[in-house]
């Protein structure tokens, strides 16, 4: 088996080494096709348009946005509209635990024409119902976080 290698070829090749992981937007060095700083900065532009109910598990969640270190490694508000088909699954000390699905899915593949991120539902997900979470402290929510 042989390869043809030419001048044009080894030169897009030498590009990719030098701006592998670079951030599109920021141009600084990050993980692949993935920047913390300006994913952060996409999310706290949205922490207005959702709210919990509950500034503390607000918190909680927007927590786990600003210190996420890849592209999935945070937790996401999902509006009750765009869950499907819930179905009871069982109940525990603290919490009921139901299926269900998420119409729009989690994000998944960022199109850079359309500027945003493409999502790959609907998808089966685990449902948890804290008891009693419109009482949850900053105490509490500290402990989570931690």
């Amino acid at each position: 088996m042989s390869f043809l290698i030419n001048e044009e070829s080894m030169l897009r090749c030498e590009l990719k080494k030098k701006n592998y992981g670079l951030c599109f937007t920021c141009q600084k060095q990050n993980k692949i096709n993935w920047c913390k700083n300006c994913e952060y900065s996409t999310f706290e532009k949205f922490f207005s348009r959702w709210s919990s109910g509950n500034i503390y598990i607000d918190f909680v969640i927007q927590e786990t946005q600003r210190n996420a270190s890849e592209s999935t490694d945070y937790l996401e508000w999902i509006p009750f509209g765009q869950l499907d088909l819930i179905e009871f699954c069982g109940k525990g000390t603290f919490s009921t635990v139901y299926s269900g699905f998420w119409l729009e899915g989690p994000r998944w593949v960022w199109d850079e024409e359309g500027d945003e991120w493409s999502r790959n539902g609907p998808i089966k997900i685990a449902i948890k119902r804290i008891d009693y979470s419109q009482n949850i402290t900053k105490e509490y929510a500290d402990k989570v976080i931690i």
